[in-house]
């Protein structure tokens, strides 16, 4: 009579915790990877966000400092003009852009040095709402651009737009 075998042999063990380490190990470097895309995903909406909101705060503060007559808008070469109260400086927003992002500069006084305000713009536009030019609001859009890179063969663009009106007070 042969003897009957109950359970497996140390070499079967030792092969299915080898295949078992190998099956755990892929789905760790896929998680990893998902992981860390969802990071830098996240990491440049979140820098394209900030920066648009910069940009806004900044030239709404300006604003508000402005009288009505002081603020004006050109859409032919994107640019906001305004005077401060009181005072013969004027600020200057001018956007620059080429390939598909640019950069807005903010110069103060007649001849001023322009500082780089934001470098990842994709739109800027402002404009008065109503039919009068001096209507009391003034809309302002930017639209920022993050990167992140994803992989080595390319990189995924996120465009996060911002909206604003800002309330000129009148003088």
């Amino acid at each position: 009579m042969g003897r009957v075998r109950c359970g497996y042999t140390l070499v079967e063990l030792l092969m299915v915790v080898v295949i078992m380490f190998v099956a755990v190990g892929g789905l760790v470097l896929v998680l990893n990877e998902a992981g860390r895309n969802t990071w830098l995903t996240t990491q440049a909406q979140g820098d394209s966000q900030t920066e648009a909101q910069r940009v806004i705060d900044r030239i709404s503060e300006d604003v508000r400092n402005a009288s009505r007559a002081q603020v004006r808008c050109a859409a032919a070469a994107p640019q906001l003009q305004i005077g401060l109260d009181g005072a013969p400086t004027e600020i200057e927003y001018t956007f620059a852009g080429g390939g598909g992002t640019g950069t807005l500069g903010r110069s103060v006084g007649v001849g001023g040095a322009s500082i780089t305000l934001a470098s990842r713009l994709m739109v800027f536009t402002c404009s008065p709402i109503g039919a009068n030019p001096a209507g009391g609001f003034l809309t302002i859009q930017v639209t920022s651009r993050g990167v992140a890179r994803i992989t080595a063969a390319g990189a995924r663009n996120y465009d996060q737009a911002l909206t604003a009106s800002v309330f000129i007070q009148l003088p």
